[in-house]
């Protein structure tokens, strides 16, 4: 048996989402030229779904990472501080580790962050309890990606 060598060996190890893609095209091509009784489509449509679904967990955190900063920003409660710096450590942490796998995921994080941003604040004005004073919220955000990103970054206090 001959090993060949793929022009991109090793793209599984060092970028999953974009091997995925990848795959997931390299299946429909080799589907018009295959009599092989394979179901090609499927198998494609299965590879796009777990690149898909990184692009959904960037874009899940990338909201819960926003929804907290702007509740650091722009909100007058105490207590719970705390809890929403814990949080921000936290899903920056998985965030990190999920652009370490799949780097090309990482050049997604602008094309979803008008999303994410519009999640994150719709969310966090909901939850905030009756009575509590809220600075006025941006209609964009006012995080760039590099701010979001940074693990010893947060934003100050905006005065309410």
């Amino acid at each position: 048996m001959s090993t060949t060598t793929l022009p991109d060996a090793g793209l599984y190890d060092r970028d999953f989402a974009l091997w995925a893609e990848t795959q997931a095209g390299r299946l429909r091509e080799a589907a018009r030229t295959s009599n092989l009784p394979i179901d090609w489509e499927n198998l494609a449509a299965e590879l796009e779904g777990l690149s898909n679904s990184q692009q959904a967990e960037l874009g899940s955190r990338l909201t819960t990472i926003l929804e907290h900063l702007l509740k650091l920003r722009h909100s007058s409660a105490q207590l719970p501080r705390r809890g929403w710096r814990v949080t921000v450590v936290t899903q920056r942490h998985d965030l990190a580790r999920l652009l370490r796998l799949s780097p090309s995921l990482r050049r997604r994080l602008s094309e979803q962050l008008p999303e994410a941003y519009e999640a994150a604040r719709q969310r966090a004005q909901t939850g905030k309890p009756p009575g509590e004073r809220w600075s006025r919220v941006p209609e964009t955000c006012p995080f760039a990606v590099e701010q979001i990103l940074d693990p010893n970054w947060f934003p100050a206090r905006s005065s309410v």
